[in-house]
């Protein structure tokens, strides 16, 4: 069984590698959402690690911990 901090840190490191290939991966899989070409091509990195560090954050809360991950933890850690 996982602990809640095993939990955290597995999703921290699956996100620092997930950021750098996450627009190619969003293309690739593009019928599993719903976003259109536009929307697609004007997706930022920054908007991508946004999204990615608020989900960490989110789970976090749903386990009880005020995880505080910020994005350039994403390059920084």
């Amino acid at each position: 069984m996982m602990t809640k901090r095993q939990l955290m840190d597995m999703l921290e490191e699956v996100a620092e590698a997930y950021v750098k290939k996450a627009k190619d991966s969003l293309n690739q899989n593009s019928h599993m959402h719903e976003l259109t070409i536009g929307e697609y091509e004007a997706l930022t990195q920054n908007q991508i690690d946004a999204i990615v560090v608020d989900f960490i954050n989110t789970v976090g809360v749903f386990q009880g911990l005020d995880e505080g991950f910020y994005t350039h933890y994403l390059i920084e850690k």
